[in-house]
């Protein structure tokens, strides 16, 4: 027999239970008894495949980070080719998954619930958000590439900053029980951006406009 291409079944149900008890009610606040009663797996099941709940915590964040990448991978903001629209496209992206449920990230849940106190979680929760930044930084750093590529745009900074409005927003929209919140300071960095890149345009066209000017060639006036 050839070997299994697919995880178990057991498996897969005891990680989606998980992933979505963590993100109502938060890491500590699950036990492992939550986790196999909502997914009717029982305790030994749940220890053939996870050591600890640790471990059940790396593959629930593991699980939620390949939805994340699924929904902005196969996004239709890929396929635009202009560059600059192409990266604001990523923010409208993000703007449509926030209309999808209840507002809530796993990754920055865990991130301040666990970061003082368990290292191994916090290291996996950084890794995750800086897959995010990679990609996003990427997206403008192309658009900086085709519009103004000796501009002072610093494209890691922005992904950055693009991640710290998210999440900052995802948390403001659990404190009011508003998700609302999240397109309105999305739609705020997504003008603050676009505003970035047509500064940086028009800055380097004024450089090309001064170029000109400086190296034309005047005729001399006759007395």
């Amino acid at each position: 027999m050839s070997p299994r291409k697919t995880r178990p079944k057991t498996r897969d149900a005891l990680v989606e239970a998980a992933t979505g008890l963590f993100l109502r009610q938060g890491y500590t606040a699950t036990s492992l008894d939550d986790v196999c009663a909502q997914s009717r797996v029982s305790k030994g099941a749940l220890f053939h495949y996870f050591d600890d709940k640790e471990a059940l915590g790396r593959a629930a964040l593991e699980h939620w980070m390949a939805m994340g990448e699924q929904a902005f991978g196969n996004g239709a903001y890929l396929k635009i080719e202009d560059p600059v629209e192409r990266a604001l496209g990523l923010i409208d992206c993000a703007i449509e998954l926030s209309r999808l449920g209840p507002p809530g990230c796993l990754v920055g849940i865990f991130t301040q619930e666990l970061a003082p106190t368990n290292e191994t979680l916090r290291q996996s929760c950084a890794s995750s958000f800086a897959r995010w930044v990679d990609h996003f930084e990427a997206l403008i750093r192309a658009a900086k590439d085709a519009r103004a590529p000796s501009s002072d745009l610093d494209p890691r900074g922005l992904a950055q900053h693009g991640l710290t409005v998210l999440q900052g927003s995802i948390l403001l929209a659990r404190a009011h029980g508003d998700v609302a919140l999240i397109e309105q300071q999305l739609r705020h960095f997504r003008r603050y951006l676009a505003m970035r890149f047509e500064e940086a345009a028009a800055h380097r066209l004024r450089g090309v406009r001064c170029l000109r000017s400086n190296g034309r060639k005047f005729p001399m006036r006759r007395s």
